[in-house]
């Protein structure tokens, strides 16, 4: 039985609590972008509004599903697409890919109660294969010292690490990944 992925547009009020219990924990926040003080109630339940708008539809750049492993009868995470941060668009825009692209950052975060189990693996896996994700560049960015993010992006082989990277995100290292999709062929030195 496959994982499902829930679009955020069609959460209803108590599986966004859910989501809102998952983000706020700070074992799981910490390793987000924006950590905790972004990732708060309010703003579980204003994505889930933004994907119901009109605006979103416009916008083809953020996509946001919760994930329900099978036979699960909560969530047990989320995962998605947001425009890629500055710092990476910086840091290939000159050399790698074209600013035009209009490249995506992945993001993915699972209860605490569910790590070790593959399901960050088969989410990534499963989010990248989504309509209208196909044919777009796609990013990862994970903090150098969260080595199980970092597993479950390897394991998912669809990314390959950037050889060269070294962005600070909140004072903090981090690793960049490339969906194998979007690599450039002339840039082949730059993967291990």
């Amino acid at each position: 039985m496959a994982m499902r992925f829930i679009p955020f547009d069609s959460l209803s009020d108590a599986q966004c609590e859910e989501i809102a219990h998952i983000m706020t924990d700070p074992d799981v926040a910490q390793n987000m972008g924006g950590g905790a003080r972004l990732w708060t109630r309010e703003r579980i339940f204003n994505m889930r509004n933004f994907a119901r708008s009109d605006a979103r539809a416009d916008s083809r750049n953020y996509f946001y599903w919760a994930i329900l492993p099978p036979r699960a009868q909560h969530i047990i995470g989320i995962c998605g697409f947001h425009p890629a941060i500055p710092q990476m668009i910086a840091y290939f825009e000159n050399d790698h890919f074209s600013k035009s692209a209009n490249p995506l950052q992945i993001m993915y975060a699972i209860d605490r109660d569910e790590w070790g189990k593959g399901y960050a693996t088969r989410a990534i896996r499963g989010i990248c294969a989504q309509p209208g994700i196909r044919g777009r560049q796609i990013w990862g960015l994970i903090f150098a010292d969260n080595h199980a993010s970092i597993r479950a992006i390897q394991k998912s082989e669809m990314f390959d690490r950037a050889a060269s990277a070294n962005i600070i995100v909140r004072g903090r290292e981090c690793a960049i990944f490339i969906a194998r999709q979007c690599h450039n062929p002339r840039d082949t030195d730059m993967f291990h």
